[in-house]
C-alpha cells in the first residue's frame, strides 16, 4: 500500500510542476489558474495517501 501512495503523491507533483511552467497568463489569481489547481490535486492527493497509510495501518494492527 506503501508503494501506491507515494505513487500518488509523485504523480502530483509532477502534474504541478509541469503546470508551475504555464504561467499566470489573465488567471484571476496570483499564482495562475492551473498552478492553484495543482496545488489542490497536490494537497487532495496528500490527503488520499495518508488515508491509505492510516487503512493500511489499521489492517496490519488487525493480523494476529
Amino acid at each position: 500500500m506503501e508503494d501506491i501512495s507515494e505513487a500518488i503523491e509523485s504523480l502530483a507533483h509532477a502534474i504541478q510542476h509541469g503546470l508551475s511552467r504555464l504561467g499566470t497568463g489573465d488567471a484571476f489569481t496570483s499564482m495562475g489558474a492551473l498552478e492553484a489547481h495543482a496545488a489542490a490535486i497536490l494537497t487532495a492527493a496528500g490527503d488520499i495517501a495518508g488515508a491509505i497509510r492510516e487503512l493500511s495501518a489499521s489492517i496490519d494492527d488487525m493480523k494476529p
